[in-house]
């Protein structure tokens, strides 16, 4: 009996997402994670909120066995760093003083999307399918570091990952670790009985945050696909919008196409809550969901009310993560309020590769002084967290 030749791994790039098919791609997602379903990626791209012009250009990279489908990962040329909340504006103004071009760059992470979690996908049983995983992950990284090498790329820059990646178990790329603040399901029945955890400072001030939104007389409501319509979404636009332009000066990243083109391809995965004042829609969060976690993506008003961005971006989601036995409720960046809320503070994780040898070394002594603050803060932080303690 002969021996059946041994499979063939082969690597390639694409210039966007519709160059795969659906069903290929989200054969491979795991846990209905939606940040790296082909419907969220295409809505990205489909609305211009990511092409060459905004400065994100899609350079997926895409692995075969023969003619199957094993590893996928959403890729970008990055022409800036704006919109991905691992903060590197230092590092580049660095390389132009030292004569280095630092743009452009290539960038593994969701677009505007500080959020936790897989990174890349890979079919469960390609081990069946003659590859082990080491095999993959090494030939994905040598891959991913020729095309750095050998193009105007200066850097490869992974963002929000789970820890322990094993695609970049190397010494050729340089951790970084950030805070973010997750609040986690500890088996509460209810709203009530997460309060009972807390200390009775903390729980007093959370039931006097919530009961000045009945003060104010405006109601709070859960929607979900049966409930959602034109105006909801034209709505949460608006507020989108209206948040950027208070905090930054300047309008908000995403299109209104990707709104309208993401609650039609992925309605099952949104939840909207909503505050409504003398029957006028005044303010909303926009949440995602998979199977086992809750993600807090955006929200606005269009007039400030006392604590309504608490109920609406805090209790609320709070309570439905309960309610549907949800294991974590990641929030997104910054926010050291959060701790008293309930929020842990939790170690974020990215992952960088530098071409140049002498920008890499300046960089790496960073981050390992930036990991030692990290993991001395993050302690400090522990100690304030509101719960009981035995």
């Amino acid at each position: 009996m002969s021996e059946q030749p041994p499979k063939s791994f082969n690597l390639s790039f694409i210039n966007s997402i519709f160059s795969v098919s659906k069903a290929e791609w989200n054969l491979l997602v795991d846990n209905n994670y939606p940040f790296l379903k082909h419907e969220f990626l295409a809505a990205l791209e489909e609305s211009d909120s990511v092409n060459p012009v905004t400065g994100w250009q899609p350079k997926h990279l895409l692995g075969y066995i023969n003619e199957k489908l094993v590893f996928a990962m959403p890729l970008y040329i990055k022409q800036h760093s704006y919109g991905e909340y691992v903060f590197d504006f230092q590092w580049a103004e660095a390389c132009h003083r030292s004569g280095i071009d630092y743009y452009p760059k290539l960038l593994n992470a969701i677009p505007f999307s500080p959020i936790t979690g897989q990174r890349y996908l890979v079919e469960k049983s390609v081990v069946e399918l003659g590859l082990s995983q080491e095999e993959l992950f090494s030939k994905v990284r040598a891959f991913l570091v020729e095309e750095v090498k050998s193009t105007e790329a200066s850097s490869l820059h992974m963002l929000f990952h789970n820890k322990n990646l094993q695609l970049v178990k190397q010494a050729e790329f340089i951790s970084r670790h950030g805070i973010q603040y997750h609040w986690k399901n500890h088996g509460y029945e209810n709203f009530d009985s997460f309060l009972q955890a807390c200390r009775k400072k903390y729980r007093n001030n959370i039931k006097r945050e919530r009961n000045k939104i009945k003060q104010q007389n405006i109601t709070i409501s859960l929607r979900e696909r049966e409930s959602f319509d034109e105006l909801l979404v034209e709505r949460l636009y608006l507020f989108y919008q209206l948040t950027y332009v208070k905090r930054s000066g300047h309008g908000g990243y995403l299109t209104r196409d990707f709104f309208k083109l993401i609650f039609s391809e992925l309605p099952e995965q949104i939840v909207v809550i909503t505050a409504e004042l003398e029957g006028e829609l005044v303010a909303a969060s926009f949440l995602m969901r998979d199977d086992e976690n809750l993600y807090g993506r955006y929200w606005g008003c269009v007039k400030e009310f006392d604590y309504l961005h608490f109920e609406l971006c805090y209790y609320s989601p709070i309570e439905y993560a309960i309610l549907h036995k949800l294991n974590k409720f990641d929030a997104g960046a910054q926010g050291e309020h959060k701790i008293a809320r309930g929020f842990e503070p939790v170690i974020t994780y990215s992952s960088h590769y530098i071409s140049d040898s002498s920008l890499n070394a300046a960089i790496k002594a960073f981050c390992e002084q930036e990991r030692n603050l990290v993991s001395s803060h993050r302690d400090i932080l522990i100690s304030r967290l509101p719960f009981k303690r035995s």
